[in-house]
């Protein structure tokens, strides 16, 4: 029944189904998949200073809402990183992003060269200093990459951003 069909228009077809395939993977959306307990901004607890990194996190990547207590509160979903308080955070939006019990992973996009990539844990624990039970927190590991070259491995504490 193939046989039929003219070597050229197979040849067509087949570089027609390869454009499309590579067209469909260059225009992928982030995947998101986030419990709703997990969601909102988290400040890195670990290692210091606290006012450096911020995650802002949400299921099928949406804007989270304005923080009625703190309109500072990233929005937008995303990794977000300075060297220095009074410098501008930079944000690394996800390529994907992963929180559910027990599990907290993501992968930003690449800005000027550089990405990160996080793999660990989720869940929630006690703030004593506030006096506030199922704090949501996720720890684990963090990698810089620069260039595509691995340039910085930490461990991490981000704590769920929470206003008493």
């Amino acid at each position: 029944m193939f046989s039929k069909i003219p070597k050229p228009v197979v040849v067509v077809a087949s570089v027609l189904l390869l454009l499309v395939c590579f067209v469909r993977e260059g225009r992928t959306q982030t995947v998101a998949r986030v419990i709703g307990a997990a969601e909102g901004v988290y400040w890195n607890d670990t290692p210091k200073p606290w006012f450096t990194r911020q995650v802002a996190i949400s299921n099928k990547n949406k804007n989270l809402p304005v923080d009625d207590h703190d309109e500072s509160l990233p929005t937008m979903t995303g990794y977000y990183y300075r060297r220095i308080e009074a410098s501008p955070f930079t944000r690394y939006p996800f390529k994907t992003v992963v929180v559910k019990r027990g599990l907290a992973r993501f992968t930003t996009k690449t800005v000027n060269g550089t990405h990160f990539v996080f793999r660990g844990t989720w869940g929630t624990a006690y703030l004593d200093s506030a006096n506030i039970a199922d704090v949501p927190f996720m720890k684990g590991t963090l990698y810089t990459y620069k260039k595509g070259k691995l340039v910085k491995q930490e461990r991490v504490k981000f704590g769920h951003a929470v206003n008493a």
